[in-house]
């Protein structure tokens, strides 16, 4: 199986990467969790909803963070290794987010957040 997007826990134990199949005639897309140093052999299993982005460790490497648009805001959500569904851990009610990190000690949350523009212009009869 190719590697898609991976990433390894800050302690170098962990790792990551996107399995994609079609089951039953829909796409089902999952994070493979491994040992980083044996990755064929499956530690966790976990769905993942449709359209997450930037997925990483969490600094404990406990769960894996992400974020997601729903409802016209992009929140960071987290899934636990040992958790069925994940969590949102951000709340903005809109808006979007183009990026987040922790410090290495876990103990602070960086994120930046914004709106993104597009103008369209009309010009007719122009010659």
């Amino acid at each position: 199986m190719p590697f898609s997007e991976f990433s390894y826990s800050l302690d170098g134990k962990l790792m990551f990467y996107y399995s994609q199949r079609i089951e039953g005639g829909a796409l089902r897309t999952q994070f493979l969790v491994t040992a980083a140093n044996d990755p064929k052999t499956i530690l966790y299993s976990l769905d993942t909803p449709y359209g997450i982005r930037s997925p990483r460790f969490t600094p404990d490497g406990k769960a894996i963070a992400f974020l997601l648009t729903r409802d016209d805001a992009t929140n960071i959500w987290i899934q636990g290794l040992k958790e069925s569904a994940p969590k949102q851990l951000t709340k903005f009610s809109r808006g979007e987010m183009f990026a987040f990190d922790w410090s290495r000690d876990g103990k602070q949350l960086a994120f930046s957040r914004g709106q993104e523009k597009t103008d369209v212009i009309l010009m007719s009869n122009f010659r």
